[in-house]
């Protein structure tokens, strides 16, 4: 890839853009993708009107760093940055906006007819939803651990396919003088009734069989 110069000439800027516009103008028309592109020194220069709703008007020739995230400077994790500087491509990052909101972000370079990055397009996802799907099922699980981890009755978890242990709270490998990995992988009836098969009436009557 080719690096950015230092601040193109704006018919440089200008003439890709408008290659841009006639290639993706469904994009930077769009109502609904979050989409700016800034010139080499972060000034923007377009923006989507889904972009315009969820950040507000007249941004044209305002910092991006400053209208997205509320920065004085350009962002530490800046994609834009990572991709004027090497010419090679750089991966999506996340990053929350002055909107509170988490967006995961990638970035397009813009060239001019010598192949030298003119601007940068950068594409925002909003992934504000499965982040906090992902802590509110973190805090579940930690709350899940605490409970099992910490019952007085002997617990496990049995996979119903096979009869083999998934998991062993602390009472039952205490009660069965068991370590995790011992425990885990075993079948059940093995570990509770010392025996190769599983439990069949009369004598026992295993529950998963009556479930």
């Amino acid at each position: 890839g080719r690096k950015s110069g230092n601040g193109p000439r704006p018919s440089q800027a200008e003439g890709a853009i408008r290659n841009l516009e006639l290639s993706a103008s469904s994009i930077l028309n769009s109502g609904s993708e979050l989409v700016w592109v800034h010139d080499t020194e972060y000034n923007i220069i377009r923006v989507s009107r889904a972009f315009e709703r969820a950040f507000g008007t007249g941004l044209l020739g305002r910092k991006c760093y400053r209208e997205y995230r509320g920065f004085d400077a350009v962002c530490p994790d800046c994609p834009a940055s990572r991709l004027m500087a090497t010419g090679e491509p750089s991966p999506p990052v996340e990053q929350t906006a002055i909107d509170g909101r988490t967006y995961r972000v990638a970035c397009l370079p813009i060239t001019d007819s010598k192949g030298n990055i003119v601007a940068v397009l950068e594409h925002a996802n909003d992934i504000t939803a499965r982040k906090e799907a992902e802590k509110e099922l973190q805090r579940v699980i930690g709350f899940w651990n605490t409970v099992f981890n910490n019952a007085n009755d002997s617990i496990c978890i049995i996979n119903v396919a096979d009869l083999t242990i998934a998991d062993a709270n602390e009472a039952f490998l205490l009660r069965y003088n068991l370590t995790k990995p011992r425990a885990v992988g075993r079948t059940c009836y093995q570990i509770t009734h010392h025996s190769s098969i599983s439990c069949l009436s009369p004598r026992h009557t295993c529950p998963l069989a009556v479930t």
